[in-house]
């Protein structure tokens, strides 16, 4: 009996006769009778079970955009055993890959390892090997947001808000959360109808140059036509009606300026919290419900930050670009778990640490120490400086109406509030200790120093991230977002230092998995 590990590999792919599971594996391997599939049959053909590689951020960082992951499994076809899957569609099929530990184990003992897409089939050298090239789910959000687009059919008045002729093909906007002075969308300029929302919101305030307009005395309409056909004694000029179930309203005249507006969207505080938002994003993408989220994670991540964040999008924008910088607001990062699931981390530094980890427990000799990546030279940063309260159309004086004070002409020529946190002491030991500024979703001016106020002790200290192999066999444990005690007779590590695990790789071919630490 073999104590080496064997790799079990299931693909979906369309064969010509529909969607059928392929079995295969790094040995020849039947299940028994009693196990489910019974007396399934893997084929031996799985030369490299593959590396895969996860992170918190990407680029060893703890800040920013979620980034997906790729990896490859290798399959040995030189009997052109493999010739007839060339015909097959695996591109954007699961592919899941189980550990035995030996290959006389029972099937019933298999632990999976990795859960992912396959991107596609190749083979750079197809006479003996074909590739599967995999990604994780993560990918299939770099995509365009929206997909409703302007057709341009607006071309008189009526009951239609479908953009003009200029405007055709256009992305309609999209409002999550709370915005502060966007610029609506003249979707219907002969009835001054304009679109703020592909979709409905709780409250629309309008501003003409940056005068507030007051809402008609039958303020909401439940459809596109009650709003077009409301009489002008309803909406007179200097007022506006809503039709907030399509993101839309009216003003009662031609405008003087730029139309604006503050666009509420999320019936309630706490469905304009970060997790919240990203969550309605992903289902916009059709991902919801318990087979494809922990939804367990967006609720924790709302309870420990309560905070309003707000995202605007009238350009051609990624679904993952946008859950990314909402949830990098309050630091956090949309990420796969190793079942497949959608969850998210918020980076809070060390935690509970699950195992302690010393030279004995290290694959190979190196040990490399990085510089941390989070700040510029590695230094520790002596003052956070964050941004919020974005003003998604910053307007200048001429911009604007002569009646507006000029307290609010202050915000509207300002694209950014900011709050900072530092620690003058930082820079009496490093003199050279930069700045961090961090631009961020956050709406409110108390949320954000709260969130400048958690980050700065995260970053103005020193700081290391280290890189090393451990025995897979070992490491099911260790997991982006884990921590662990680095025990280490160099480094400043004899009596321990707890780090969190910010990036994992796996290398099954040679047992190892490849972890990255910070802290």
């Amino acid at each position: 009996m073999s104590d080496a590990p064997e790799f079990l590999v299931e693909i979906e792919a369309w064969t010509g006769f529909g969607v059928e599971t392929l079995y295969v594996a790094t040995c020849d391997y039947v299940t028994s009778p009693a196990d489910t599939p019974a007396n399934r049959h893997y084929l031996g053909v799985v030369s490299d079970p593959g590396s895969f590689r996860r992170e918190l951020f990407g680029g060893n960082l703890t800040m920013g955009a979620s980034s997906a992951s790729f990896g490859i499994i290798e399959l040995a076809s030189v009997d052109g055993a493999l010739d007839a899957w060339l015909d097959y569609g695996f591109d954007g099929r699961p592919l899941t890959v189980k550990r035995l530990a030996s290959r006389d184990a029972p099937y019933s003992s298999a632990v999976t390892v990795l859960r992912a897409s396959v991107e596609r089939l190749e083979g750079d050298n197809a006479w003996s090997t074909f590739r599967l090239r995999l990604y994780d789910r993560l990918r299939d959000l770099d995509v365009p947001l929206q997909g409703n687009l302007y057709v341009g059919t607006t071309l008189s008045g009526g009951p239609t808000a479908n953009g003009t002729e200029d405007q055709k093909d256009a992305p309609k906007p999209l409002a999550f959360g709370r915005d502060l002075n966007v610029l609506a969308v003249e979707a219907n300029p002969f009835d001054h109808i304009y679109q703020v929302n592909d979709g409905p919101v709780a409250a629309i305030a309008v501003f003409d140059g940056g005068v507030a307009l007051t809402l008609a005395d039958v303020p909401n309409y439940a459809t596109l036509l009650a709003l077009q056909s409301a009489p002008t004694s309803a909406v007179r000029p200097g007022k506006y009606a809503t039709c907030l179930a399509l993101g839309l309203f009216r003003l009662g005249g031609k405008p003087e300026y730029s139309v604006t507006a503050n666009v509420t969207e999320g019936a309630t505080v706490a469905e304009r919290y970060a997790g919240a938002v990203a969550t309605r994003i992903l289902a916009k993408m059709g991902i919801a419900g318990p087979g494809n989220i922990n939804a367990a994670t967006f609720a924790a991540l709302d309870a420990a930050a309560p905070y309003e964040v707000g995202t605007y999008i009238v350009a051609e924008t990624t679904a993952l670009a946008a859950i990314s910088e909402v949830l990098a607001s309050v630091g956090a990062a949309l990420n796969q778990s190793p079942t497949g699931l959608l969850e998210v981390h918020r980076f809070t530094g060390t935690g509970v640490s699950v195992a302690i980890l010393e030279e004995a427990d290290f694959v190979g000799d190196a040990v490399n120490l990085i510089s941390n990546p989070d700040s510029k030279g590695g230094l520790p940063a002596w003052r956070i400086v964050l941004g919020y309260a974005r003003c998604w159309q910053v307007q200048e004086d001429n911009d604007l109406a002569y009646a507006v004070p000029s307290e609010r002409r202050g915000f509207l020529g300002k694209f950014m509030r900011e709050t900072k946190a530092e620690s003058a002491a930082v820079k009496v030991k490093h003199l050279l200790a930069p700045e961090q500024r961090i631009d961020t979703l956050l709406v409110n001016e108390a949320d954000a120093a709260t969130e400048a106020a958690r980050r700065l002790p995260l970053y103005s200290v020193r700081r290391d991230v280290l890189s090393f192999d451990v025995e897979d066999i070992y490491a099911d444990a260790l997991q982006p977002g884990v921590t662990v005690t680095m025990k280490l007779p160099r480094f400043g590590y004899g009596a321990g230092r707890d780090m969190v695990i910010i990036a994992r790789e796996e290398k099954l071919r040679d047992g190892r998995v490849a972890l990255t630490v910070w802290g």
